[in-house]
Formats: structure tokens, sequence, C-alpha cells
């Protein structure tokens, strides 16, 4: 079974248009999945960055890079 990581965004402000988000990984040297819910899923060990980007057309992003320790 693999090991999985709920992210959530805190978007703001709270009565935003369209506080939709789109989750991608950026592999460091570690590999993982997220979906579009941000269940990130581990596949390699090492480290990825999780970012989750606003869908307001902002350019607005937040990361955080997670170790991956066994997949």
């Amino acid at each position: 079974m693999a090991n999985q990581a709920q992210y959530t965004a805190d978007v703001a402000p709270s009565d935003a248009t369209d506080p939709s988000v789109t989750w991608s990984i950026v592999q460091i040297d570690g590999d993982a999945t997220v979906d579009d819910t941000g269940l990130v899923t581990s596949v390699a060990v090492g480290s990825v960055k999780v970012v989750a980007t606003a869908n307001d057309g902002s350019g607005v992003s937040g990361e955080k890079t997670v170790t991956i320790t066994a997949p």
C-alpha cells in the first residue's frame, strides 16, 4: 500500500470569486503524484515540492517540500 498524505490550500480572502487551486508536484530527488484534491501519493524515496496554484489568474501559489522516506 502506498503512503499518502492529504494537503489543503487556505485561500484568501475567504469570499474569493474563484477559490479553486491546481495541484502539482515538482520532483527534487524523489517522486510522488498528486490528484486534483491535493492527495499526495509517494512513488520513490527523496524530496518533492507539493505546489498549489490559484486558478483565478493571479499567479499566486504556495509550496511545501516533502521528504519521502518510504514509497
